[in-house]
Formats: structure tokens, sequence, C-alpha cells
């Protein structure tokens, strides 16, 4: 039965958050499609993808309350809104969703993730230790975080009640007041502190929400009782293909520092404008060149990366425009195109080894497998996620990660991972 039901804002989220269960060894199924999501398994963590991050607030709210009002009826006991750590998205709209249909209960929101450089202080949200607003995440040219107060940003979107709780404040976790829908904001700036809560909430046993993003799913074992399976065997593979739909500049250090290792065996192409943006580019007749010279980079090279970005900056975003492309509809036609080629890819080299980037690069493709099941199985590195994709008896190995997510070299971790396996 399932025991604890985990909401995510896009695909990516998902993954990394469920991950964080399987690689312990405790049953989940990933569910791309909120309406089809089943509760009747034998399954102990159900992790749904409910693609709120670029929608309209209310459209957002309602897919929210929408799921969390059936996992309850079905018997649901916990329920974890698993949120960006860069706090984009419609945080305040889709936590007031859930206190809201779980009959006004307060949630416990702990937004850090330390891993990963993200940290909570006194309410206010940091990268690196720069406050959220002033890095890279603030100069994004689709979604800038606009606040580090992690109260402003919730208010983005919402009128809910909130209130800072920091880690010698534990206790007041519980003197708010009863059934009134707060989010409790709580401070973590390590590991350690985040480590501290999830014991001082597995001793008491009470709340029932929580929030925050992969960083505090690490710990929610401590708080709820699951048992333990196997996890599914990664055999190695000897090609790793790279495709990279984000243009976060985190993703472009990693893809220069492990071109400038001056690897031998690495194919590089970059997606044209045309290849990007028009419709089912990669069903169309005009693709023919543009497929060989790929497939002839991956057949003739150990590594090869295939990336969206720019040759000349706001290239796209201008054509965009043009086109009458803005905003989610141009993400939803760059997903889409990749998935078609990433679809393309694993057929003719179904081994290989898939490395994709962009919160919105893996759903372009398992959209279009929505009947396959996807199998979180361990990450290579923080963020990073290996996760099998099961469809008619074949079984495809892919890593996720967000476009702002992992080490400057997690290409070469990653093909390390690989050949570690496959020796």
């Amino acid at each position: 039965m399932i025991k604890l039901l985990i909401l995510a804002d896009d695909f990516t989220g998902t993954l990394d958050t469920a991950v964080q269960f399987a690689e312990k060894g405790i049953s989940v199924r990933i569910s791309v499609d909120p309406e089809e999501a089943q509760f009747d398994s034998d399954y102990e963590v159900l992790a749904v993808d409910l693609e709120t991050r670029h929608l309209d607030k209310r459209e957002a709210y309602t897919r929210v309350y929408k799921i969390a009002k059936r996992g309850l009826a079905a018997g649901v006991e916990y329920i974890y809104k698993k949120t960006d750590s860069t706090l984009r998205g419609n945080i305040g709209s889709e936590l007031e969703a859930l206190t809201v249909a779980c009959n006004q209960e307060s949630v416990c929101f702990l937004p850090a993730y330390p891993q990963a450089g993200r940290t909570t202080k006194k309410g206010v949200q940091y990268l690196d230790g720069v406050p959220i607003h002033k890095s890279i995440f603030g100069a994004d040219p689709y979604e800038p975080v606009r606040y580090s107060l992690v109260s402003e940003i919730i208010g983005e979107t919402s009128d809910i009640q909130t209130r800072n709780v920091g880690t010698d404040e534990l206790e007041s976790l519980y003197k708010g007041k009863k059934d009134c829908g707060e989010v409790m904001i709580v401070d973590a700036e390590t590991v350690e502190d985040i480590g501290l809560v999830a014991e001082f909430l597995s001793r008491k046993r009470k709340l029932k929400l929580f929030a925050g993003c992969a960083g505090f799913a690490t710990y929610l074992d401590r708080i709820i009782s699951f048992k333990h399976t196997k996890l599914i065997n990664f055999p190695g593979a000897n090609k790793l293909v790279m495709v990279s739909g984000s243009l976060n500049e985190v993703t472009a250090q990693q893809i220069r520092i492990y071109e400038e290792n001056g690897s031998e065996t690495l194919g590089r192409f970059t997606l044209k404008v045309l290849q990007k943006l028009q419709e089912h580019y990669f069903q169309s007749g005009e693709c023919k060149e543009t497929l060989r010279i790929i497939k002839e980079k991956i057949q003739n090279n150990e590594v090869c990366i295939i990336d969206t970005f720019d040759t000349e900056p706001g290239e796209t975003k201008r054509i965009a425009i043009e086109q009458g492309l803005e905003g989610m509809a141009l993400g939803e036609r760059i997903a889409d195109n990749i998935g078609e080629l990433i679809e393309i890819m694993t057929k003719s080299f179904p081994e290989a080894l898939y490395l994709l980037t962009g919160g919105d690069t893996l759903y372009g493709y398992i959209k279009r497998h929505k009947k396959a099941q996807i199998i979180p199985i361990r990450e290579v590195e923080k963020g990073a996620v290996l996760t099998a994709v099961k469809e008619e008896g074949s079984l495809l190995f892919m890593i996720t990660k967000a476009g702002g997510l992992g080490t400057e070299r997690v290409v070469e971790n990653v093909k390390s991972y690989m050949k570690a396996r496959t020796n």
C-alpha cells in the first residue's frame, strides 16, 4: 500500500526525489499522468510528476489539490510536496493547495539542499553563500528568481500564512495554531541540520505533510517506516550519449570542462535554431542529413554530446518570438523535438547510456511512452539520477539531472561509472 505520496512540479524533480527511496531498497512507482496515477499497488512510495512548474498558479493549485485529495481517499498516510531547490515555480499556491486538501493541516517546509550548495538561514535561501535572487538563477532568461526570503517567494503565488523556524526552535513546530494550514519554513545550513530536523520529527510522529527538495526527502525514511526490496542491476555501457536541453550556465560549464580535459573520443553536435523550433523536425524529410551526422558521431566516439546552446546570444528566443513561440510554448516545442530525437537515437543505439540534462529533456521522451515503467535506481552523484525505462520487454538506462545541478566533472564521473560497471 502507498504510504508516501510525492508530488513534484517537473520530471527531473520527480526522479531526484524518488531515487532517494529507491536506492535504499524502498519500492517506488513513478507516474507522469496524475489522472492515471494508481494507488492500489504494493509499492510504498508513489511519485507523481504534475508538470506545474510553468503553469498558471490557479492551474497548479488545482492539480495539487486533486491528487492530494485522491491520495487521502486511498489511505495515503504522508504527502511530500517536492519543490525546486532554487524555489522556482508555483511554490506558494501548491503548498496552499496541499494544506487545504488535507483539512488545513500545516506543512513542514525544509527547502535546503546543502549537498548542492542550497542552504536556508533565517528564512533566506542561499546558493553557495549567495542570496538566491543574486545568483545565476536570478538572471535566468525564462524564469528568474526575484526574491531570496522564502516567505516572499511563497507570497508571490499565495496568501498562505508562513512562519520561520530555526534549527534551535524545532519545538515551536508544534506550538502554532492548530488547523491553520500554515507553512513552517525550517532553516538548515548543513546536512547535519537536516538530520537533526528529521530526528526530531521521527520522535514526535505527528506531522503528515512535508515539503522541500531532494535534500529533505533523503531523510524521510527516518520519519516513516518502510519495507525494503532489491535494486535493478545496471550492466554498464560502452557509449555515453549526452543530450542537453538546458541553457543553464552550470551545464555549459560542465560540458566545457569535459572538452578541456582533451578527450579524443568526443563527438559534439549543437542543434540549430530550426532543428529546435520547427514542429516535428525530426519526423520531417529535412532531418535526414542531421540524423546521419549525429548517428555517425555516436558510432565513432565513446562520448557524444548533443546540445541546444545558441551560437549567438539570445538567438533562439528572438526567432521563437518572431514565430509566436514564447514562455511555456517555447519550452514545450524544444522538449518535444528533443524527445523525438532521443527516441530515434535509442532505437539505433539501445545499449548506450543516455545522460539527459534539463527538466524537460527526459520528459520530452517519456511523454511519448506513458505506458513505460520508470524505475529510479541510484544517484551517480548528487542530482544525477540513474533510471531504467522498461517497455515491452526492452530496458533503456538513462541518467538525468536538472540544468543547475551536478558537479563540474559530472560528465567524466558518469563516464567513469559507466565504464566501471562494464568492466
